[in-house]
């Protein structure tokens, strides 16, 4: 995971996107739980978003050739929310629906039921939103203080819109992402970032780490911003490959880099 630029909203295509959305909204407040959604609106959405975010799922940064392999998925559940697997009694964030904050790109494997070769099958994110206060069953009065209201619950899922993983994520041996905080931890075991597949192509990754050594050593030493060095958003993996970058880097000059 890493943080997820949102310079998509400037574009025409997501305005006419986000009209849309609205009057989807005013209906589903209306309605209540009870509101059919409109799958399509949210599926536009991720076909917009397929493109600016280079085709990665937001949760495990693993690139999807197709759009067939990448969902919509909604970060506080729509209906049915779960946690450690169990039913809470909510009737789901249904005013959340269409809210762009809400809707994030996930690969089938973070987000649904899959089979991971050493421990069997796992559920996927699904419905799965624990948090750490009290939750928010109703929509609020004002739908642009929705987001700020729902701060509150201090969700133990990690956000890729507006958390920065790198404070909550290292780099272990042979590819494990390792959790250094308890939402780290939690992000970790709901989508399922170190089942066998993802380790090993993080791994496989690694390879590149040596170069961008080399070349931090170079810049640090003529005096050069170190920006040019770091894994970006069109990169892989970029989150794992990045703390694993800084700790050697800093190993090779017994310093600590920014």
């Amino acid at each position: 995971m890493r943080r997820v630029s949102t310079s998509f909203k400037d574009s025409d295509a997501f305005k006419k996107w986000e009209k849309r959305a609205k009057k989807a909204r005013e209906q589903a407040v209306l309605e209540g739980p009870a509101h059919t959604f409109n799958q399509k609106i949210w599926k536009d959405l991720k076909n917009l978003l397929l493109e600016h975010n280079y085709r990665k799922c937001m949760y495990c940064e693993f690139p999807a050739a197709t759009a067939e392999y990448c969902a919509a998925e909604h970060y506080r559940p729509k209906s049915e929310v779960t946690e450690n697997g169990s039913k809470v009694p909510h009737n789901g964030y249904y005013w959340l629906a269409y809210e762009w904050q809400n809707i994030l790109l996930s690969c089938t494997k973070c987000n649904s039921n899959h089979f991971d070769g050493e421990h069997g099958p796992h559920p996927g994110k699904l419905c799965e939103f624990p948090i750490s206060k009290s939750r928010v069953c109703r929509p609020g009065p004002d739908p642009d203080k929705w987001i700020d209201d729902l701060v509150a619950e201090e969700p133990l899922l990690l956000h890729p819109y507006f958390d920065e993983p790198e404070v909550h994520f290292s780099y272990g041996r042979f590819g494990v992402l390792k959790g250094e905080t308890e939402r780290g931890r939690a992000t970790i075991r709901i989508c399922d970032l170190n089942r066998p597949g993802l380790r090993e192509e993080r791994e496989r990754h690694e390879d590149r780490i040596l170069s961008r050594i080399a070349m931090g050593v170079e810049r640090f030493r003529s005096s050069k911003p170190l920006d040019a060095i770091w894994f970006g958003e069109k990169d892989p993996f970029s989150t794992y490959l990045n703390c694993l970058l800084k700790d050697l880097f800093n190993q090779t000059l017994g310093s600590k880099s920014p």
